[in-house]
């Protein structure tokens, strides 16, 4: 394996990748178009529901058989943006002293275990702002998913992370939100958008919420009919760094007053449900659901 690409912490080949000759200090990558807006609308739903209105919501997505626990091969996009950032912390942390620029792939399999490390390559200069000092040579590589494997480009400019990454995921379990917004699980390709909420400093801990815009989704089965229900300009969904996934839903849709409601669907199955006041809560067998304080 080239030795410029490195997995995890303990493998980085760095001395492979740093040049003892003066390097032009890099532009940063060019910004990706932030999804900002959208972002904050999943801060603030617009909707004030009933608990009648709520006990719809929680009856629809609970008698879904296609309600998915963990969003397939998306539920590893929180852990590939932290685990190649704490990566490249590693890397950054020869020049302490500077001020990092540049770009890098971060890849990993849609099937990875929890502990399984990211794959890592610097694909454009990662420089300091010195130009006496070291660079970080890059290394080519392609620009796209290989097959069953999820694949992010990170922009790194002001030794932090672009706030907005573009990827592609190739063959893999996707989770996929159309027309009725009871989500659904087919096995396919498709382009992607992440907003991480901010700029993510190098080395520091991922907290935000993640929103994943998914595009251009191409089913592995050409019967696949939940492809076909999908917007034409893609749907969005919000990861937490607690395996959730959240979903902005337009309430109308429930038979609820006229607004957006957050859904929010545990890794453990659990269902949530937040309006323009607050979250709910549904104890279940019977008893109605209650605003929180």
């Amino acid at each position: 394996m080239d030795s410029r690409l490195f997995h995890g912490f303990d493998k980085l080949a760095l001395g492979a990748l740093l040049s003892v000759a003066c390097v032009d200090v890099p532009d940063a990558p060019a910004r990706q178009a932030e999804l900002s807006a959208d972002y904050a609308a999943f801060d603030h739903p617009t909707a004030t529901l009933s608990p009648a209105n709520v006990a719809v919501i929680v009856s629809a997505f609970a008698a879904s058989a296609a309600v998915p626990q963990g969003g397939g091969a998306f539920a590893l996009l929180h852990k590939l943006v932290s685990d190649s950032n704490q990566a490249l912390a590693n890397e950054a942390g020869l020049l302490d002293d500077f001020t990092v620029a540049g770009s890098a792939e971060a890849r990993l399999p849609c099937s990875a275990a929890a502990g399984a490390p990211p794959t890592v390559a610097v694909t454009s200069a990662l420089s300091p702002s010195r130009a006496s000092s070291p660079g970080l040579a890059a290394v080519s590589v392609p620009s796209v998913a290989a097959a069953g494997e999820i694949m992010l480009t990170l922009g790194v400019e002001n030794s932090k992370i672009q706030r907005a990454l573009r990827g592609s995921v190739e063959h893999c379990e996707l989770l996929l939100i159309g027309s009725t917004a009871l989500p659904a699980m087919t096995m396919g390709t498709a382009d992607l958008t992440l907003d991480l909420g901010g700029d993510l400093e190098i080395g520091a801990e991922l907290t935000l919420p993640i929103l994943v815009r998914v595009t251009s989704v191409r089913a592995d089965s050409p019967s696949t009919v939940a492809v076909t229900a999908l917007p034409p300009s893609g749907y969005e969904f919000r990861l937490t760094n607690d395996g959730a996934v959240q979903l902005l839903i337009q309430a109308a849709m429930f038979s609820a007053p006229v607004g957006t409601v957050v859904v929010t669907l545990s890794a453990d199955g659990g269902l949530g449900v937040r309006d323009k006041r607050g979250a709910w809560t549904c104890p279940g067998n019977h008893a109605p659901c209650t605003l929180g304080a």
